[in-house]
């Protein structure tokens, strides 16, 4: 093999390497941007209902302690009523 063709067979191997291999990177790369991006769309269209969730579930925890203080003042009176209701 002369150093001509040892030549072009480098750079055919060269181009050869470029486009199989490049080229596959570079269709993996594209998967996994779409992907990325599916995904992220998929993520925001969820969002607001994680909110919501979230919303409703602090709203929950103070209807709760709004309740249990209501529960607490109203047994607090009862007590009262009977202590006075006893010495009368």
């Amino acid at each position: 093999m002369n150093p001509e063709q040892f030549e072009q067979l480098q750079i055919t191997i060269s181009k050869q390497i470029e486009i199989t291999v490049n080229g596959k990177i570079d269709n993996l790369n594209k998967k996994v941007d779409d992907y990325i991006k599916s995904d992220n769309e998929w993520k925001d269209r969820a969002q607001p209902t994680i909110e919501l969730g979230t919303n409703v579930r602090g709203f929950g925890k103070v209807f709760a302690y709004l309740i249990g203080t209501a529960a607490a003042v109203g047994g607090l009176f009862a007590l009262f009523e009977s202590l006075f209701k006893g010495k009368n």
